[in-house]
């Protein structure tokens, strides 16, 4: 997602993720007062590993475990649920969750200069059909522990914290990804609303998540409302984990464009055309799809 911000992501290898978090708290990039070397904030591995693990139950597959994955897709009763089960842990946190028009979920801590814009920590937990409990989850909670770690030794941060849960992140709904944090950004149009999946309009599924559609605009963030963004995520190209290396600090991210092509050929008899006389649509498809992999 683009917000016209400094976004850092953190990526991690599945093998050590919970040693490599313990280990690289993001606290010490903060700049804190109140608080001694020996207070330095620590994630809690063992209730991340617990809260991922209740997390999962929500869109599992019936008799499934942990490692099956998850189908939590955006805007499915899995997906209420999970929101809920998150909502609730911080509430416990003393976040007090808010949801902006566009159905993401915030929570703030404050911080000793009110006036300074906030530091921006989490990711999303809607997934793809069978999709992995790290992708999203992993982000998110570990957003939450980071802030509770904090707190837990009476670190003052200059900047407030916010912690945000992104609704509809994965491209599955209405053909679309990273929906809800593109209305933050400003990329949105009204007609978008209007848009159709499984028989649900995209307004009516962004109130089913507590969304306020009708003031869909309020959502935005304007550019310097937000002082940097950033995000744990678990490594998924797999180059890390070859490398045994435990953490990478990401400069740059992959960008995604989709594009509609309509690839035009000519009926004609599938026996007696001759092959040098044959326009074969498919046939041009799939030469259009190896050259686009060639190119990229």
């Amino acid at each position: 997602m683009d917000l016209s911000l400094y976004k850092l992501l953190i990526m991690i290898t599945r093998r050590s993720f919970l040693g490599g978090l313990a280990a690289a708290s993001v606290a010490r990039a903060l700049r804190v007062r109140g608080a001694s070397a020996l207070d330095t904030p620590r994630v809690d591995p063992r209730a991340l590993r617990e809260r991922l693990e209740a997390l999962s139950v929500f869109g599992r597959p019936p008799g499934g475990v942990f490692a099956d994955g998850v189908s939590r897709i955006a805007y499915s009763d899995a997906d209420v649920e999970g929101r809920r089960y998150v909502s609730g842990l911080m509430k416990a946190a003393r976040l007090e969750p808010r949801v902006d028009p566009a159905g993401n979920i915030f929570g703030r801590r404050a911080g000793t200069e009110p006036a300074l814009p906030p530091i921006l920590f989490g990711s999303h937990i809607d997934s793809v059909p069978s999709g992995g409990n790290f992708d999203g989850d992993l982000g998110s909670l570990s957003a939450l522990g980071a802030i509770e770690a904090i707190d837990a030794v009476g670190v003052r941060t200059r900047h407030p914290l916010e912690m945000v849960v992104w609704a509809h992140e994965e491209g599955v709904a209405f053909g679309r990804a990273l929906a809800c944090s593109r209305i933050v950004a400003g990329d949105f149009k009204p007609a978008d609303l209007d848009e159709v999946w499984n028989g649900m309009r995209r307004a009516d599924a962004i109130r089913k998540i507590g969304g306020d559609p009708d003031r869909i605009l309020d959502a935005r963030r304007t550019k310097g409302s937000i002082h940097c963004y950033i995000e744990l995520h678990i490594e998924q190209g797999g180059n890390l984990e070859k490398a045994a290396v435990p953490i990478g600090v990401v400069e740059g991210i992959v960008a995604i464009d989709k594009y509609d092509v309509t690839v035009t050929g000519f009926a004609n008899h599938a026996g007696t055309t001759p092959m040098a006389e044959r326009q074969d649509a498919l046939l041009a498809a799939a030469q259009l799809t190896i050259a686009v992999r060639e190119v990229v």
